[in-house]
């Protein structure tokens, strides 16, 4: 995972496994997204359920945009 060796080469963890522990005990939701989450943001977008819906974002990032 490129996030987590970005971490570790800026000095901000001491391995991969705790940049990784690091990001997810910040996220609110607990957990890093997975693209299953990406997918169903999408698959509600192009939905009947979201026919009113223009020209607004939609955060997919389990709190961290709070």
């Amino acid at each position: 995972m490129q996030l987590a060796n970005d971490i570790v080469a800026a000095g901000l963890a001491p391995d991969a496994g705790a940049a990784v522990a690091s990001v997810v005990e910040q996220t609110p939701l607990g957990r890093l997204g997975e693209v299953g989450d990406m997918a169903d943001a999408a698959v509600f977008l192009c939905s009947n359920e979201a026919r009113f819906i223009t020209g607004a974002g939609l955060p997919v990032d389990g709190g961290m945009g709070m």
